[in-house]
């Protein structure tokens, strides 16, 4: 191993690998150091950018992390008190979630941030019930 290409992988750091020829060694890595080369070389074409057909779609990604958050609390907070999804199957659906929605608006109108019963905000309490009704109005069927 005291040849020219010993040297030259001595003076680079490199060892070749128990029973690996030095020959063999020196092609590896050559061809790994025209690898790096070639990537930043101008002649290289880029990739083509990739497509996504997503214009037109809803932005759930523009929606606010933190309102989101407070849902999941009221959310958590019915499903310790009731069950998990209990209010898919309340009676009066309707007519009771769309009540609960305003008393959770007018008392935050009234200057009140907190539900005092369960901790979690009002606005979030109303847009939880909101999305009720919405998903009341999507499976009207399974209500009856």
């Amino acid at each position: 191993m005291h040849d020219i290409d010993s040297t030259w992988y001595q003076y680079r750091g490199y060892q070749p690998f128990k029973g690996q020829e030095v020959k063999s060694l020196y092609k590896d890595v050559l061809i790994k150091e025209q690898m790096i080369a070639a990537r930043v070389e101008p002649s290289i074409k880029a990739k083509p950018k990739g497509e996504k057909h997503d214009s037109g779609k809803s932005r759930v990604d523009l929606l606010e992390p933190e309102f989101l958050i407070a849902m999941g609390e009221v959310l958590k907070h019915g499903a310790d008190k009731y069950s998990i999804n209990n209010w898919q199957v309340v009676d009066d659906f309707k007519s009771r979630y769309k009540a609960a929605a305003l008393r959770h608006l007018l008392a935050y109108m009234d200057g009140e941030l907190i539900d005092k019963d369960s901790g979690c905000e009002h606005l979030a309490m109303a847009a939880t019930n909101l999305m009720f009704l919405h998903w009341g109005e999507k499976n009207e069927a399974e209500l009856s």
